[in-house]
């Protein structure tokens, strides 16, 4: 439509409540003007119908009606709709103005990084899901329809419904002239097949692959225009996005790979799937996608490109229109691919991980293709962050955990890229953080995963810090409880959790007792005999007594010798929480409770002394205090999900269940792989009536637990059992 035809409003023209200010957009539909709503005050995106579509009434009706189902989504990542309606012929949708740079701007300077990339279509996928869960379908998921904001931060989805709307204005058989933006649709978008939300997962796989690789996953030629690219999104493997771009793990790859799965059934089912997958690849998780390596290769065969191949595809789009007017039982074009004359072109050599992940060996001067880790190989670098060591016979594996911070989400990922495709499988392998490694608790969830990959084949995992306190750390996040719960499943692995082979360090207690604590000689004498007095208790386990003394030291103390005094505090807390463990599980409440007063009074920062203090209130059924407790260790550790687990059975109990699903949906969002908070929120769910939902959960925590179906007591448990 020609600016001439299409009859621009001139600045200060008045539509409905809004003042236009100026163009800044127009497509087949209409105009988008940056306008002033009046009554408001703000500045807002005004969208009018073109008048081609005003003609019809159907047409406007269609039009008004999309966008007041769109009205009622309420997300941050979609873009909201104030008011519809129609003003001297002019039919106007009045909506948020989103300022930024779409995505496709973007990507025009270039990929993103890895992390981000996921972080933008996280932001996509929650906005889908409000959408989905409203039965609402977007149609047209691309880069040009999402708007980051200019801080970087924000992102929103622009035209919910009204894809929908301009793919109605076509009539069912014309696929010639489909409407969209063919490079981002589902096969089932332009084969004779009814769509639904799975269509916008296809398209978020195909934002996805463009974000992390710069390129699309299928494209097409001038010759061949449109029904060239059509052929390759109904039959060509889209090749893996690590291929293209080798910062990116195998582990995304698979979820983009399964995004853009041709069948919808063999795609992830809703986006909370999704979202569920991210959560698990960007917290240091393995994803649930299956490992498709041996099924595919990363590059697959190709069409021939050019009009030839655009041809075949027309000629079997006719005959599936022909099947459709017969009304013939609908069978997709994919699953046809045997009857069609297509020209193929293969690759020379079909990739695979051990060909694609590298390793270097002489302080990276060399550079070799996984395949070539032999026996007897050492000091081989890999991603950055690893060093491995393969014993002569190839039997037994080191990998050495390199630098002091914790492992980031995406270097977890690389591991298991490594130990997923290992040319051969050692019998053992031992994983050593350095010395100086700072052990956070996301770093439970990865050591927890390479036990299971380990376990899947029948190797043992030997894990070796390099500080008492990284030992300490991992045995207060409840690493041994996650191991010992693994070996019932496993029998045939094992686990070990060691002190490095060098002598270890002489306790704080112990030195400030005998007045040799570093530091201690330029203390005053007053404060030094309390810093005695208190090495003393500790050493006697007079846990009161160092409590207190405690007290009176860090009020003594001048701060800027408080770090001399700090692992002390740090060893009277370690020894007060291992007490108050063993007493609460040994069932002795009372000196439990007395032990985890200690610990809230000795540092109220730490979350454990608030949690453990929040569960013997929930044995002792006081439930307004529990949840008082439980709610302070949230606030000092606000991404520990079994906080949020232990406080939605409380709120359950107080009948308080729609807080309780707000903590089971955080304890979920925390920890993806707890099958007791499904469980818990499918009791939940259907006792709200949302049956879907509640079978879903049940679905996932079976899957995530078997031992739940098959125990009677489990069965029985409801959304208030402990």
């Amino acid at each position: 439509m020609s600016d001439t035809k299409r009859n621009i409003l001139p600045p200060g023209a008045r539509i409905g409540p809004c003042e236009i200010v100026e163009l800044i957009g127009h497509g087949g539909m209409g105009d988008v003007y940056r306008a002033n709503h009046l009554a408001l005050g703000k500045s807002v995106a005004l969208k009018i119908l073109a008048e081609p579509w005003a003609q019809k009434a159907e047409h406007v009706e269609g039009f008004l009606r999309e966008a007041k189902l769109a009205s009622r989504l309420e997300d941050q990542h979609i873009v909201q709709i104030y008011d519809v309606g129609s003003d001297a012929g002019k039919h106007f949708i009045v909506m948020q103005l989103a300022k930024g740079q779409s995505l496709r701007t973007r990507l025009k300077q270039g990929r993103l990084d890895t992390a981000q990339a996921l972080e933008i279509v996280e932001k996509i996928a929650t906005g889908l899901n409000v959408a989905h869960e409203q039965n609402i379908v977007h149609r047209d998921i691309k880069p040009h329809n999402v708007i980051l904001s200019e801080d970087g931060q924000g992102l929103i989805i622009l035209d919910f419904g009204l894809a929908r709307f301009e793919q109605s204005l076509c009539e069912p058989e014309q696929i010639g002239e489909i409407v969209g933006s063919t490079a981002y649709m589902a096969p089932e978008q332009s084969d004779y097949a009814s769509v639904d939300a799975r269509a916008d997962l296809y398209s978020l796989g195909v934002t996805a692959f463009q974000c992390l690789t710069g390129a699309l996953p299928f494209g097409g030629t001038a010759e061949g225009g449109n029904f060239e690219l059509l052929a390759r999104q109904h039959f060509e493997l889209p090749q893996a996005p690590s291929l293209l771009n080798r910062d990116v793990p195998l582990t995304v790859s698979r979820m983009v790979l399964r995004l853009l799965e041709k069948l919808p059934e063999n795609r992830y089912q809703s986006a909370e799937e999704v979202l569920d997958e991210l959560r698990l690849l960007r917290r240091h998780s393995l994803p649930v996608a299956p490992l498709p390596w041996k099924k595919r290769a990363l590059n697959t065969p190709s069409l021939a490109p050019g009009e030839a191949t655009a041809n075949v595809f027309r000629q079997a789009l006719v005959a599936q229109r022909e099947a459709f007017r017969e009304r013939k039982p609908y069978r997709p074009l994919h699953l046809q691919a045997k009857n069609i004359e297509f020209v193929w072109s293969t690759p020379k050599e079909q990739l695979r991980p051990t060909d694609i992940l590298e390793i270097s060996i002489g302080k990276g001067n060399v550079t070799l293709p996984l395949r070539d880790l032999v026996g007897g190989m050492t000091d081989v670098e890999y991603a950055d962050r690893f060093r491995l060591d393969l014993s002569d016979d190839g039997k037994q594996l080191a990998i050495y955990i390199t630098g002091a911070k914790s492992l980031e989400a995406m270097a977890a990922q690389r591991l298991y890229d490594l130990l997923e495709s290992l040319p051969a499988w050692p019998k053992g392998v031992t994983l050593t953080l350095a010395p100086d490694y700072h052990v956070q608790p996301q770093d439970i969830r990865w050591v927890v995963d390479v036990f299971n990959l380990c376990g899947g084949r029948k190797a043992s995992l030997r894990v070796v810090v390099g500080s008492s306190r990284n030992h300490d750390t991992f045995i207060h996040l409840g690493l041994d409880k996650h191991i010992k719960l693994e070996l019932e499943l496993e029998r045939t692995t094992s686990i070990f959790l060691d002190e490095p082979k060098t002598k270890p360090a002489e306790p704080a207690a112990r030195l400030a007792e005998a007045g040799s604590l570093p530091g201690m000689d330029g203390l005053a004498p007053a404060v030094r005999a309390l810093v005695s007095a208190l090495g003393r208790h500790l050493n006697r386990q007079e846990f009161d007594d160092a409590v207190r003394t405690w007290r009176l030291l860090s009020k003594d103390i001048d701060p800027e010798n408080s770090s001399i005094i700090r692992p002390l505090k740090a060893e009277l807390y370690n020894a007060l929480f291992i007490s108050a463990r063993r007493a609460f599980e040994e069932g002795r409440i009372d000196p439990a409770n007395d032990f985890f007063n200690l610990l809230v009074d000795l540092d109220p920062g730490r979350y454990e002394g608030h949690f453990g203090k929040g569960l013997v209130l929930k044995k002792q059924n006081k439930l307004d205090y529990a949840s008082a407790f439980l709610t302070q260790a949230i606030i000092a550790a606000p991404d520990v999900a079994e906080l949020f687990y232990h406080r939605a059975i409380v709120r359950s109990r107080l009948n308080d269940d729609a807080g309780a699903l707000r903590d089971l949906n955080m304890a979920v969002e925390h920890n993806p792989r707890d099958a007791n908070s499904y469980f818990n929120r499918s009791m939940l769910y259907k006792k709200a009536g949302r049956l879907d939902l509640a079978r879903k959960d049940l679905e996932i925590a079976y899957r995530l637990n078997p031992e739940l179906k098959n125990s009677a007591k489990l069965k029985r448990r409801t959304a208030t059992s402990a």
